[in-house]
């Protein structure tokens, strides 16, 4: 995969802070959220993290957690929600797990006031915090049950917790799943949904409701949506800003569409998908496997395509996440073109080119080349001759511009000398 890209510290004084290793290299018991695009640092005992500029690698936001020591994050913004361990001088019963949640706020270090009203001069100021291995259990009135976060993301208003449940907090049972919805500005419960353990009627009487991909892959947030994965394998929509506790449908199933699935007994079962991404306007969800990219229509609740790699996947293989191969590990990019033009009303609008767009598998993205070049990108990959033309017809502008001002300053120099003689 190449070698980490170093992160350029710049102006950023570090006054004693050194970098922590991940968590996720220090034993972290589930990799989610992935925490790229993060920089742990401690001092004396505390922990702050800093965010890492995407676009120029420089650090920005700061957020000091005190004694807490942070085993995941994940921000918006100001805003920062990290799990931690206990703080060192608490009288917690399992220091040892991850189970502190605290929402953080930065100012960069200077004075400001804050999104709900606080106003403070110091870089980061505590909002709220709870030791959720405690409030939860109590707010169920389930005190032999022992929450644990596997997964979080948060949006402007809210903070969506994927929990499991265990009977100890040796995290040895399962007994259930559940997605907690908080008020990110008070930290408060406002909904909790739970994962059935019974597959969707699309794959009833099928051997996939013995096992849940909830757990396997990120799930997707948007302001209204969330999409995970679910009993049987399949990807579950839920809808926690509404009044349902359930999901409101399940994406449809692949199988119907898969041309590589080998002939047996397994094959009604699905392969799981290794990640999950949604497109810029929400309405195409993606979902890859070792050799496939699948895009799902959440409109028409359809598949809208599926494309191949060139993989050459054995049937022993058809259902590992990664094979054993030497097949270079790449990105997928999926795009379509738009154009702007005049509505009814007279203003501005765009609209979708019918058979426009194109789909890519880049590979030998190293540490050195991680910056994709998508104008390069669409002209490589024939989204449309009408790219160059554009660039010609800048170019041929330019120089054209250039020279008329280089003729029209000899000619100055010319009538001021005719002038002067």
């Amino acid at each position: 995969m190449g070698k980490p890209r170093e992160v350029v510290l710049g102006n950023n004084r570090s006054h004693g802070w050194v970098a922590s290793p991940l968590p996720l290299l220090a034993g972290c018991v589930t990799p989610f959220p992935v925490q790229a695009g993060f920089v742990f640092e401690e001092k004396g005992g505390e922990y702050r993290v800093r965010a890492v500029d995407a676009s120029t690698a420089a650090l920005s936001h700061s957020w000091n957690l005190g004694k807490r020591r942070p085993d995941r994050v994940v921000a918006n913004g100001e805003i920062l929600v990290a799990v931690t361990y206990a703080h060192p001088d608490s009288d917690s019963k399992t220091p040892d797990i991850p189970s502190n949640l605290v929402c953080v706020e930065s100012f960069r270090g200077q004075e400001g006031r804050s999104m709900w009203g606080a106003k403070t001069l110091a870089s980061s100021k505590i909002i709220w915090e709870f030791d959720l291995s405690i409030r939860w259990p109590q707010e169920m009135n389930r005190y032999t049950s022992f929450p644990h976060l596997k997964n979080f993301h948060i949006t402007r208003t809210h903070l969506v917790c994927l929990v499991t449940q265990h009977p100890t907090a040796n995290l040895g049972k399962l007994v259930g799943t559940d997605f907690y919805i908080l008020d990110l500005e008070t930290g408060g419960t406002v909904k909790r949904m739970k994962f059935s353990t019974k597959s969707s009627s699309i794959l009833s009487g099928s051997l996939r409701a013995a096992f849940t991909t909830a757990l396997s892959h990120e799930f997707l947030l948007t302001d209204t949506y969330i999409v995970s994965g679910g009993a049987g394998g399949g990807l579950l929509v839920w809808n926690y800003t509404s009044d349902k506790h359930e999901p409101i449908y399940t994406i449809p199933d692949p199988l119907a569409s898969d041309t590589t699935k080998p002939d047996g007994p397994a094959s009604s079962l699905p392969r799981q998908y290794s990640a999950l991404t949604m497109s810029g306007n929400g309405r195409f969800v993606a979902a890859t496997t070792s050799d496939q990219l699948w895009l799902f229509d959440m409109v028409d609740k359809k598949v809208h395509a599926v494309y191949g790699n060139g993989r050459k996947i054995e049937a022993k293989d058809y259902y590992a996440r990664n094979p054993a191969d030497d097949f270079p590990a790449g990105v997928w990019c999926w795009w379509k073109e738009w154009r702007s033009k005049r509505g009814p009303s007279g203003a501005m609008i765009w609209e979708e080119i019918d058979g426009s767009g194109g789909v890519a598998y880049l590979t030998d993205l190293d540490g050195e080349k991680r910056r994709l070049d998508i104008g390069k990108l669409l002209f490589d990959t024939a989204i449309g001759p009408h790219w160059a033309y554009l660039a010609l017809a800048m170019s041929f502008g330019l120089y054209a511009y250039v020279m008329l001002a280089v003729l029209w300053e000899k000619g100055l120099k010319f009538f001021e000398s005719r002038a002067a003689g």
